[in-house]
């Protein structure tokens, strides 16, 4: 079996390289006789080296374009039509369906666009990977019978533990903190733990925050989640450390009295997931995703402050203990099941009804309706242009010309778009 992994390298997504990366880990750790070839793919000039430096993870680093010539049973992953490959079996990928549940968090415009190529992926490709249950039991919900074969294909936290362990302590932090890792959108939920912590038993409890600060949508968020710790007077317990490097993080994780996860709203929470790997007790709001990540975590209301407080408090006099986790096996379970994926895909992948060139008609009639309305007109544009760009991949392909890989982030620079609401 071969299995070819877009290398995604939008700078400003960098969970994205890291998805795929993870993916190609996890294959490697299979053993020999279910191990797949793995062949990483460059869309782009920014992605030639990344897949470079993590050739060892791979057979081959070949241009994305190449796919059909390479005898894949996979490509993956395509969060959109434009993602997909020609002349070579692929996957759609939803992460979760968050613009359904939090319209507020997207324009008109990318609630759209998200909603298009999401019922594309879930009707018209050869097979479907979904985070979780959740977002498998949506997609059900939005598209019915026309639903493809789908996989639940949660991805792992490769986490080396004695690795982290050998990593100095963070000096930023105090020396015992309860630890919350999380952008500052609104839908983080960031107002929730101060008003536990002002409310804890325990004056000596302390939290520490990491992540970007500022949400180019709210401008005022940071300033109302800071001044809702200078009103609680809890400016010398509330440690705001913003963006730090990687190796911080993990030290900070592996140091912490526990996690803290308050988002109304998570496709698949890789804090969650590393924090289980280091073995770190977590506090959890309550939502589907996260019970299904870690049903043994102490849970909270979303909007119960007292009930945070009082397991922060229980936290913090060592009384939760951290979640039962396996990571290897694991590891080894999420990896097989990208293998079943693969399978599926190339059992059911027919080139006349799944290649993108056959799929554009479809999709150009539902950009003429959305083209009725004023406000979809940017939005319109803009996808024609894709529309246009893969028409000259495809002829290029075709031609069997290799498409020169700096033209390529146009279509990836739309991620930045899609990624606007995203954590």
């Amino acid at each position: 079996m071969r299995i070819g992994l877009r290398v995604l390298s939008n700078p400003l997504w960098t969970g994205g390289i890291h998805y795929v990366l993870a993916w190609a880990t996890a294959l490697s750790r299979l053993p020999a006789i279910e191990r797949p070839e793995v062949v990483l793919l460059v869309a782009d000039e920014r992605g030639q080296p990344i897949a470079e430096a993590n050739r060892h993870l791979a057979a081959a680093v070949e241009p994305f374009d190449r796919a059909a010539n390479l005898d894949l049973d996979l490509v993956y992953s395509a969060t959109q039509l434009f993602e997909a490959p020609i002349g070579a079996p692929w996957a759609g990928w939803i992460p979760d369906w968050q613009c359904r549940y939090l319209p507020e968090l997207f324009d008109q415009a990318e609630y759209a666009r998200r909603d298009l190529h999401f019922r594309l992926l879930a009707t018209r490709t050869p097979a479907l990977a979904v985070s979780s249950a959740m977002a498998e039991a949506d997609t059900r919900r939005i598209v019915g019978d026309a639903m493809v074969p789908t996989v639940r294909l949660p991805f792992p936290a490769l986490v080396d533990p004695a690795e982290v362990a050998a990593l100095p302590r963070a000096e930023e932090a105090p020396e015992r903190y309860l630890l919350i890792c999380n952008q500052w959108w609104r839908h983080k939920n960031l107002e929730l733990p101060v008003e536990a912590l002002a409310r804890c038993r325990d004056r000596t409890a302390r939290l520490v925050f990491t992540g970007e600060t500022k949400d180019p949508r709210w401008p005022d968020n940071e300033a109302r989640i800071r001044g809702l710790i200078e009103r609680h007077g809890l400016a010398g317990r509330c440690h705001v450390l913003g963006r730090i490097p990687r190796i911080t993080q993990l030290a900070l994780l592996r140091d912490c009295v526990a996690v803290i996860q308050p988002s109304r709203f998570e496709g698949w929470s890789s804090v969650v997931e590393e924090a289980k790997v280091l073995h770190r007790p977590l506090l959890l709001a309550e939502f589907p995703v996260h019970r299904e990540q870690a049903p043994d975590a102490r849970f909270f209301g979303a909007d119960d402050p007292d009930a945070l407080a009082q397991a922060m408090d229980d936290a913090w006099a060592g009384r939760i203990e951290p979640v039962p986790f396996d990571a290897e096996a694991n590891v080894l379970a999420c990896a097989r099941r990208l293998v079943d994926l693969a399978g599926i895909t190339r059992q059911r992948y027919d080139p006349q009804r799944h290649d993108p060139a056959v799929l554009l008609p479809e999709f150009e009639r539902e950009l003429d309706r959305l083209a009725a309305d004023p406000a979809m007109a940017d939005l319109v544009q803009r996808q024609r242009g894709a529309v246009h760009a893969l028409r000259r991949r495809v002829a290029a392909v075709a031609a069997d010309r290799p498409v020169p890989v700096a033209a390529a982030p146009s279509v990836l620079g739309r991620l930045k778009g899609w990624l606007s609401g995203r954590r």
